[in-house]
């Protein structure tokens, strides 16, 4: 990589799919009729090791290059903007950028070098010495290192047998010399190019002028030689080995050197003033040491993983490192810091291989070696447990499809078929009679057997072979460029689906018909199958991914997408429906700029039109979502007569930014040509600190100047601003660090109804609850400035006081914490928007809206308040919406258990609805994006006692709600601290609850976290008994 001078610039992007047509295939979808040319990329990490990468010159792209071909392309923030699939005939190890930022070079084996266009999103490719005669091997000399010219018209490329080649973009060789006898390991230029650096494998360095004389050589002995570069001022060279850096003049005198205990990855002058950086293994972990020559070396622990390559800016302020496992990892230093603490900016796991395959009904598709299922008609993530018994014992009794590659079998038992082949030989047997051979006119690679047993079809090459049951060929059929994975035929035998290398699926009928092509893998199709009625398949590929496609109008089909806890199910158009934070899952980009999907959800979130086009839900289904778009448009002051393709993106940028102490202000710019301006906001680790209005505009340009206050240890600050039509702008990032060794308040405010006006909604401790709580949280005093509580029990708990419990928080600062807890009973109406309503002492259940506090009333309570580590604590049942066999089951089995459900007695009576009325089974689960306010978020964590299809439990044994008791004990117990560290953090917490109630309640209860932040990292201390 040519050293480069980088600033450091920040963006937002996230991912989902397609594949897109033309030279360079991959995982994303470009909106046709898109004016700007919109497209969805997913995110994901490479599947293997992480073998080179590359920093863009103006430091806001890094290209990573995967063990077997695959080129993914970042953002400064480690969100992946492009998927480039190179030759998968070859592997590469190294890569450049341009100076301009625009293409990338990329070294293959057999002296192939590939040239992408990053802004046309194609590429082309030539050979050092022409191309390869005769078969080609993996072994064979390959290209090693590669780097741009300063000026970005010449391309040298280093080979494995030491060969320098200097060659045009275009693919033009104008110059070969010998410049070492062995692998080259980097080449490197001086900032004015009259110079460049060569490396080998065993510790030599020889400078170069721009002539190509050799000027100088250096040596480091016997090391292996990792890199070597010029300083800034270009009077003086560094020399990394495995574990030494080395500084000499250019007349080869040593000048200072280092030994690094571990193995160094990535070198880089980072000023004038001449400090080095170095990434490197060390200990089982990520290090990056900074040295100043003659000075001490400063030392940051980055992560606990190992990485296997890595890359620095030269200026020192991004740093990236991939991993064996296939990993992403990225930091950026705090602007303002001299020798900086490192910030993680995000860490991308790798999605597993997927198997999926419908249920015998088609109502749910399931997936393998995972503890859930999706359920069509409801489009929502269901668990394993939650499925008809049926399903679940069909589930336990499939073997899903594995892809058969070059050698398989096929079994009908119920026709008595055997068929196995092997290289290009068949094996045939029908009812145990004499075997037949049949030898095939090529490699086999996979056979389907026709349903009604009279023929079967196989691939070989690149052909079809249709056979009878006597083995002789019907039909050879020329089925495409690419050879053929897998292949199945629907159960009436009217159509026969094919995958192939290319990550197509091919549609064909009895006859050989192509009928159709369907696009939408990036990667090999693991598994695929038919609905039972013949109308859907669905396919998986090793990427994660799922399609689901529809036989009857293939322009309609939908994606899933699963990393973690978070899902996203998405149309080609770009329409979705996504958990509470499944919209990170993916990006909108233009061009090189990358967007949040959460700025199009106004307009994109429609789960409605997912179910009208797929022929999924019930149209009261459809019709609720459809109602919660509509709220949407209305708190937006929209009409929604917009399209994704007519909206025009409003700008928010930085200007300059200066720091005194823990207060740092912000010159920022905020413009939009088109519309107007409606309103900025200012998030510091998630959290708006303007509350949920923000702050008015009333202009298409503003500039405003921002003074925004840091709290103890990383501040992530996003600034963005909203047009008329609803339209976010690209997010403005900063990040700094504040130490603050002074301790925050505790305020804790909890609310808790027992005894209820109306008897028959009486509980047994739900007040108990707020009151046992609250003193676990005053007895924290010690580790507080100070503890404030304030407490709301039985006939306490009115709207009223709601409201007025703000007041609470008038006196709160910033680094404060806040934790909100609230137990009763929670409904939903029967309104069309199916409102949520905490019942208050005096709630009526027939007249809700006006007696009960809708939950947006009790979420404004951690609104627009100063503290931005909050945690909501929720212990209330949904049990008006749950099936009357699912509420007789689990009341049996809490009986055995000795436990009280925290249902309301007369059920029918507060669901206000007669008992022929269909249960709304789209509310058991509350955790999806169409419930999101996208104009509400506190930033603060929420953690409920139970699943929305769940009662919640208390016990005359604890004298608690079975969450309850488990938030007192995790404080108590010398298990639940981790870490070891005295504090039990709130993901400790989550952990040790969900694990403790899930396994009193016998499985019957499941804590859940109904939204997160991860930018907030708190916790609270452990006894002081068990410290």
């Amino acid at each position: 990589m040519s050293n480069k001078r980088v600033s450091l610039m920040t963006m937002i992007v996230v991912t989902v799919i397609m594949m897109l047509s033309g030279c360079a295939t991959t995982n994303s979808l470009t909106f046709q009729g898109s004016p700007d040319q919109f497209r969805m990329e997913i995110q994901n990490t490479h599947s293997t090791e992480i073998l080179a990468m590359a920093i863009s010159p103006d430091g806001n792209r890094v290209a990573t290059i995967g063990k077997i071909e695959t080129i993914k392309i970042w953002d400064s923030n480690g969100f992946l903007l492009d998927t480039v699939k190179g030759r998968a005939d070859m592997n590469s190890s190294c890569l450049d950028f341009s100076p301009d930022g625009r293409f990338l070079a990329i070294g293959y084996q057999l002296d192939n070098i590939l040239v992408y266009d990053t802004e046309k999103r194609t590429w082309s490719y030539f050979y050092l010495n022409g191309p390869p005669k005769g078969a080609r091997t993996f072994n064979q000399p390959g290209v090693s290192s590669v780097s741009f010219s300063p000026d970005g018209k010449r391309i040298y490329a280093g080979t494995i047998d030491g060969e320098l080649f200097i060659c045009t973009p275009g693919g033009t060789v104008l110059k070969k010399i010998q410049a070492h006898d062995e692998p080259i390991q980097s080449i490197e230029f001086r900032l004015d190019g009259d110079e460049y650096i060569t490396t080998s494998r065993r510790g030599i360095a020889r400078i170069w002028s721009s002539k190509h004389k050799l000027i100088k050589e250096m040596s480091l002995g016997t090391s292996s030689m990792v890199s070597a570069q010029f300083s800034q001022s270009g009077d003086s060279v560094v020399l990394a080995s495995v574990n030494q850096v080395e500084i000499r003049t250019l007349d080869n005198i040593p000048i200072d050197n280092i030994q690094i205990n571990g193995t160094i990855q990535s070198i880089a002058f980072t000023s004038a003033n001449e400090k080095i950086w170095i990434l490197h293994n060390s200990s089982g972990s990520t290090q990056l040491t900074v040295w100043t020559p003659g000075e001490v070396p400063r030392n940051t622990e980055l992560s606990r993983d190992v990485i296997i390559s890595g890359a620095i800016s030269p200026d020192g302020r991004f740093f990236t490192a991939g991993t064996k496992e296939g990993h992403v990892k990225m930091w950026a230093r705090e602007e303002t810091a001299d020798i900086p603490t490192a910030i993680p900016v995000i860490t991308l796991s790798n999605p597993n291989r997927i198997r999926a395959d419908f249920d015998s009904t088609g109502t749910y598709l399931l997936i393998d070696n995972s503890d859930y299922a999706w359920s069509l008609d409801e489009l929502r993530r269901i668990n394993r447990d939650q499925l008809p018994v049926s399903t679940r014992r069909y589930l336990s009794d499939i073997e899903f499809r594995r892809r058969s590659n070059y050698y398989g079998y096929v079994i009908s038992e119920s026709k008595g078929i055997q068929i196995a082949w092997d290289k290009n030989i068949i094996r045939l047997n029908v009812n145990e009679e004499t075997e037949r051979t049949i030898t095939a006119p090529g490699n086999l690679t996979a056979i389907a057997l026709k349903p009604d047993g009279t023929g079967f079809v196989a691939s070989a090459t690149e052909d079809l072979l249709f056979y009878s049951m006597e083995g002789r060929l019907i039909k050879q059929k020329w089925c495409g460029a690419t050879i053929v994975r897998d292949m199945v035929y629907s159960s009436d035998g009217s159509v026969l689906v094919t995958s192939h290398a290319d990550h197509i699926v091919k549609l064909w009928d009895r006859n050989g018909i192509e009928k159709g092509v369907f696009r939408g893998h990036n990667t090999d199709i693991y598994s695929f199958q038919f609905s039972s009625d013949n109308q859907a398949i669905v396919s998986a590929s090793t990427d994660g991914v799922i399609n689901i496609w529809n036989l009857n109008n293939p322009k309609h089909y939908v994606t899933l997408l699963s990393l973690d806890n978070e899902w996203i199910i998405y149309t080609p158009d770009g329409y979705f429906e996504a958990s509470r934070n499944g919209g990170q899952l993916v990006s909108m980009i233009q061009g090189n700029q990358a967007y949040g999907l959460d700025q199009f959800a106004m307009y994109l979130n429609r789960p409605d039109i997912i179910l009208q086009r797929m022929g999924w839900g019930s149209e009261e289904t459809i019709t609720h979502y459809s109602s919660q778009v509509q709220r949407r448009f209305i708190k937006a002051g929209v009409t929604g007569e917009e399209t994704f393709h007519t909206l025009l993106i409003p700008d928010t940028s930085i200007d300059s930014s200066t720091r005194d102490g823990k207060t740092v202000t912000i010159e920022t710019t905020f413009t939009d040509p088109n519309n107007s301006l409606s309103r900025y906001d200012v998030y510091v680790n998630d959290v708006p600190i303007y509350g949920s209005e923000g702050r008015p505009l009333q202009s298409s340009s503003a500039r405003k100047l921002l003074d925004i206050e840091l709290t103890n240890g990383i501040n992530k600050i996003e600034i963005s601003c909203r047009n008329s039509s609803g339209v976010e702008s690209y997010r403005a990032i900063r990040s700094y660090v504040y130490e603050d060794n002074t301790k925050p308040d505790l305020y804790y405010l909890g609310f808790g109804v027992s005894d209820y006006k109306d008897n028959s909604l009486d509980l047994q401790y739900a007040h108990q609850d707020v009151m046992d709580t609250a003193e676990l949280f005053r007895s924290m005093s010690d580790s507080f400035a100070h503890t404030y509580v304030k407490t709301y029990i039985n006939e306490e708990v009115t709207t009223e006081a709601i409201v007025h419990a703000r007041q609470f928080l008038d006196n709160a600062g910033s680094n404060d914490v806040m934790v909100l807890f609230i137990a009763g009973h929670g409904v939903y109406d029967q309104s069309i928007h199916a409102n949520y309503y905490y019942l208050t002492y005096d709630a009526d259940i027939n007249n809700l809206k006006d007696t009960a506090a809708e939950f947006t009333m009790v979420e404004d309570l951690l609104q627009d308040i100063e503290p931005r580590r909050k945690l909501f604590l929720i212990d209330t049942c949904e049990s008006g919406e749950l099936d009357p066999l699912t509420l007789v089951d689990s009341g049996y089995r809490a009986e055995n258990l000795q436990l009280i459900s925290r249902g309301i007695r007369g059920l029918g009576k507060v669901a206000v609805k007669d008992e022929n009325t269909a249960v709304r089974s789209y509310l058991h689960d509350h955790n999806r994006y169409i419930y999101n306010d996208l104009f509400r978020r506190s930033g603060a964590i929420i953690f409920s006692s139970s699943r929305g299809n769940e009662l919640s439990y208390e016990s005359s044994e604890y004298e608690n709600g079975l969450f309850t008791e488990a938030i007192l004990s995790c404080f108590d117990s010398d298990t639940a601290d981790l870490d070891s560290d005295g504090q039990i953090s709130t993901g400790e917490l989550q952990t040790f609850v969900s694990d403790t109630v899930s396994e009193k309640s016998g499985n019957l209860q499941h804590p859940t976290v109904d939204r997160d932040n991860i930018y907030q990292v708190f916790g609270f201390p452990v006894s002081s008994e068990n410290e």
